[in-house]
């Protein structure tokens, strides 16, 4: 399964249940504000989605880059866009990866807490999770 993150566009999708995106996810693409791509390091950045089971319409993400990163998504609401969400701040653990992987963990710490919809779509046979906002 792969993760696309957008963070400026806006897609006409069906509504998800939570669970639609309970699994794991690979890191594919990536957008700043003014919708250029963030180059990724090499490697696979690798995203899992579970259940909290102590609290409704609310999952938790595990995401390891060069640290093992924590953060949850709160559905809110439906719109025609795809979910309303809330995502926390990121946890992190405080190891000093290399530098691109800093980068990274820098750019995810403070862009995914301005998510505001998650969506679903197919593309060629692949479903891709897409976080917008900002």
């Amino acid at each position: 399964t792969s993760a696309v993150f957008c963070f400026l566009s806006t897609l006409i999708l069906t509504m998800a249940e939570p669970e639609a995106f309970v699994g794991k996810w690979k890191l594919i693409e990536t957008y700043d504000e003014q919708f250029q791509v963030v180059e990724l390091p090499t490697g696979d950045f690798t995203w899992i989605i579970q259940p909290d089971e102590s609290t409704e319409n609310v999952l938790n993400v595990f995401i390891k880059v060069g640290n093992s990163m924590r953060s949850t998504i709160t559905f809110v609401d439906e719109a025609e866009q795809g979910d309303i969400v809330t995502l926390g701040s990121l946890m992190s653990t405080m190891m000093m990866p290399a530098e691109p992987l800093f980068r990274l963990e820098t750019f995810l710490s403070s862009t995914l807490p301005k998510m505001t919809l998650v969506q679903k779509q197919e593309v060629d046979g692949t479903t891709r999770m897409i976080l917008s906002g900002l």
